[in-house]
């Protein structure tokens, strides 16, 4: 008989303790197993999340890497647990695309994903998984559907053969993956 989950507070008490923070809302869990809070680190707010998942845990590797240029800033890191800077700042692409100005959103974004490819002194982590890796179910899909599923493995087979200027691709960009940091700018919020 396999152990029960265990529920956000019993994951989070731990590194709460550990790293010294203070709730500072309700615990969530995400859709993926990994449980959140939001705290505050030496007064400041933060997020601390414990993953759920490898695909989780390499999102942590990830942003880590990014050392805070376009992403929030890790402020520390063991195991599957990660503490990062909290953006919270008032403004939302969300709430900026609702009331018309969609087009000023997605220049935000343009310019938040171009931070984060740009170039990096260090290597990007061993533990992201590379596009063929990423795109082997696309074969066996074009051929049982056919249609989009065809043009779609055609054009990665032709971009993954003659690859240029590689870069790391966030994967899940949209208007709520990017936040208000205040004076830091627009930042990704990290793997949340």
């Amino acid at each position: 008989m396999s152990e029960p989950a265990q529920t956000a507070d019993e994951a989070l008490r731990p590194w709460i303790a550990a790293w010294a923070l203070v709730p500072d809302g309700a615990t969530f869990t995400t859709r993926f197993g990994s449980h959140l809070a939001p705290v505050l680190a030496e007064g400041a707010p933060a997020m601390l999340k414990v993953a759920g998942s490898d695909e989780e845990r390499r999102g942590g590797a990830l942003i880590d890497w990014y050392g805070g240029d376009g992403a929030a800033r890790v402020l520390a890191r063991a195991g599957e647990a990660i503490l990062l800077e909290r953006a919270a700042g008032l403004r939302s692409l969300a709430g900026m695309a609702a009331t018309g100005d969609d087009d000023g959103a997605s220049r935000i974004i343009c310019k938040t994903i171009a931070r984060l490819h740009a170039p990096r002194a260090a290597p990007p982590p061993d533990t992201l998984v590379p596009l063929p890796i990423w795109f082997q179910a696309l074969g066996p899909a074009a051929a049982a559907h056919g249609g989009v599923f065809a043009g779609s493995l055609a054009a990665a087979d032709r971009l993954l053969s003659d690859p240029r200027e590689p870069v790391v691709l966030h994967g899940d960009v949209h208007h709520d993956n990017i936040l208000d940091g205040g004076p830091r700018g627009w930042l990704e919020r990290g793997p949340f």
